[in-house]
């Protein structure tokens, strides 16, 4: 009599579907966190230069042996830039004895006189962080097309799924239909700024024969720019 051995036993569904799903998930989550959490350090405002990891450690107050991985994952995600600095690093006093020291010992070795060097040079490559154009264009405060509003909605709207155990079982959250209104159009503003209001404008203007036209009427233009636009 043969005995069934569970362990043989197969999941209906394959576990690739699954693990899939939950990795893209969670990685989503993980390049959320890297992002704000630089947002919020600062680190892009203070890479308008480039460091070394170690630097930038310094200069913002981080923790010296997570910032390089720190670094390397937003070179990742195409928000920093890296490149390899060539630094010539002389040998030190204590290094020099010690080779000094090595010599001898090998005269005494092999009979032989050979002349140590006083000063011996060392190449060595460390990576420097710089903006990406990426970061240079969007994510920095003074750029023409920062979305510095846009970041401020999409953390707020974090916030709340983060919150979402507790409102499947309270309900939804009630907002104040004028203040989440103009957030939504100040999004919406910076979002145009950067492509779609100047190909919608350009558009008009080369179908449109706006030569005689002494009035318009915006109708549920939000914001605003195009129609802005236009009368420049």
């Amino acid at each position: 009599m043969k005995v069934k051995n569970e362990l043989m036993d197969t999941p209906a569904v394959g576990v690739d579907r699954f693990v899939k799903t939950m990795e893209n998930s969670t990685r989503g989550l993980k390049e959320y966190r890297l992002i704000f959490t630089a947002l919020e350090l600062e680190v892009f405002e203070a890479l308008k230069t480039p460091f070394q990891a170690g630097e930038l450690a310094e200069k913002i107050g981080l923790d010296p042996v997570l910032t390089p991985h720190f670094c390397e994952a937003l070179v990742s995600l195409g928000l920093l830039d890296r490149f390899e600095e060539i630094v010539e690093e002389e040998m030190t006093e204590k290094e020099g004895e010690e080779k000094e020291g090595e010599e001898k010992e090998g005269e005494e070795k092999e009979g032989e006189e050979k002349e140590g060097e006083e000063k011996v040079e060392k190449s060595t490559f460390l990576p420097r962080y710089v903006n990406s154009e990426l970061t240079a264009t969007y994510l920095l405060k003074e750029s023409q097309f920062s979305q510095q509003q846009y970041l401020s909605e999409m953390s707020r709207n974090a916030v709340l799924w983060a919150r979402l155990p507790e409102l499947m079982k309270n309900g939804p959250v009630v907002v104040d239909k004028g203040p989440f209104f103009w957030e939504i159009i100040s999004c919406m503003a910076e979002n145009t700024r950067c492509g779609l209001l100047q190909e919608t404008v350009r558009t008009v203007m080369e179908n449109v024969d706006l030569g005689k036209v002494r009035k318009l009427l915006d109708m549920g233009g939000g914001h605003g720019s195009i129609l802005l636009l236009l009368l420049k």
